[in-house]
């Protein structure tokens, strides 16, 4: 799955905000802020091995364009959520700023 948000903040702001929702949600961050990339990975459940969340940020002119990518830590894993962790990032991040979808 994969989504695309765009705001009128500059870039940097977004990105460590994002940093944050990330850190609020799982203990398993990856941050590249030479690349402005965030990979979140999930924990287990009693029903999913987990998911990987990977978020990209990058200007478009004065703009900031979020993309967010999720998929699952195992193929066979048929009851994973990815959604419900890109819908949590997106919430929480229009809770700051206000963005649309692209």
């Amino acid at each position: 799955m994969r989504v695309q948000y765009l705001y009128d903040e500059n870039i940097k702001t977004i990105y460590d905000v994002l940093i944050n929702i990330c850190r609020s949600i799982s203990n398993d961050i990856t941050v590249d802020v030479d690349n402005y990339r965030i990979i979140m990975k999930t924990d287990m459940s009693a029903f999913s091995y987990g998911e990987i969340i990977e978020i990209f940020v990058s200007k478009k002119g004065k703009a900031t364009i979020v993309t967010i990518e999720g998929r699952k830590k195992m193929f066979f894993n048929v009851t994973a959520n990815e959604r419900k962790y890109i819908d949590q990032i997106i919430y929480n991040l229009n809770n700051n700023y206000s963005g649309q979808q692209v």
